[in-house]
């Protein structure tokens, strides 16, 4: 039997959780998967293996890993439990933050293997970016798409003692339609 690996929605925010599923397995099998992202043009991985269900599947919405990189239930931890490989790049967003993550999923079972791609957004077509720089202010804001002067609720975003401008948040509250 050849694995199907689905992952569903294929390409949307950030925030949107991922079903990732590996479907046509013999029940019982273990089912190695692997995610690898490129963020900042590094290398960022992470594995786990499952056991697939008496349906022959493995939902990562309901399957926990029984080893790997995380353990306990989490339909995202294949995304959060990913590091860096052969790098001490800590930097987990693409930069400018309209640049997308793509990940690559590849799962393995009894020599077989299928792969599938997911793309996370931060932020949505139409945000707008302006660097604001007056009268000692220093910052990024992001306006939601159509957005005009007042016309939505704004958050501020305020780093801690580390400094810098968050703006992959801004771009992500700004897609959610805050400025």
């Amino acid at each position: 039997m050849v694995p199907t690996l689905s992952i569903q929605p294929a390409d949307a925010l950030i925030d949107v959780p991922r079903q990732i599923r590996v479907e046509h397995v013999a029940p019982g099998q273990t089912v190695e998967i692997t995610a690898l992202t490129r963020r900042n043009g590094v290398l960022w991985q992470s594995h786990a293996a499952f056991v697939a269900g008496e349906d022959g599947v493995v939902d990562l919405t309901r399957d926990a890993p029984v080893s790997g990189d995380y353990s306990g239930l989490s339909p995202m931890g294949l995304v959060w439990s990913q590091s860096p490989v052969d790098s001490p790049s800590r930097e987990h967003f693409n930069h400018p933050v309209s640049e997308p993550l793509v990940t690559e999923v590849v799962a393995r079972v009894a020599g077989a293997q299928s792969v599938a791609r997911f793309t996370q957004r931060l932020a949505a077509d139409g945000v707008t970016r302006q660097e604001v720089r007056e009268e000692g202010l220093v910052g990024t804001l992001y306006l939601p798409p159509g957005a005009t002067p007042g016309s939505h609720p704004a958050v501020l975003i305020l780093n801690g003692s580390g400094g810098g401008i968050n703006e992959p948040r801004a771009a992500l509250y700004a897609s959610r339609g805050y400025a």
